[in-house]
């Protein structure tokens, strides 16, 4: 079995933060997407999921297998957190 090499960035300010992660290609991209906002911090409930082109993943693509959601969107994915977003 091979692995997906997933890049996840996330921004606040000037500040750019990159986590690679590995991950299987049957498993549900809700886990990993769990699994990485643990690294970065952040909640769940409050992170948007994007792709460097602007498209903004639904909770239906997140309940797709890891390999589905690369097929369709590719491997990189920017994590915004709705928490930090308009604060000032």
């Amino acid at each position: 079995m091979s692995i997906e090499n997933l890049l996840f960035t996330t921004r606040v300010g000037t500040s750019k933060k990159e986590v690679p992660f590995p991950a299987p290609p049957s498993a549900e991209f809700l886990d990993v997407v769990e699994e990485v906002c643990k690294k970065f911090g952040v909640s769940m409930q409050t992170v948007t999921l994007a792709t460097p082109s602007g498209v903004v993943l639904t909770s239906t693509d997140l309940n797709e297998t890891v390999s589905r959601i690369v097929e369709e969107h590719g491997i990189s994915y920017e994590i915004i957190d709705q928490g930090v977003v308009g604060r000032v």
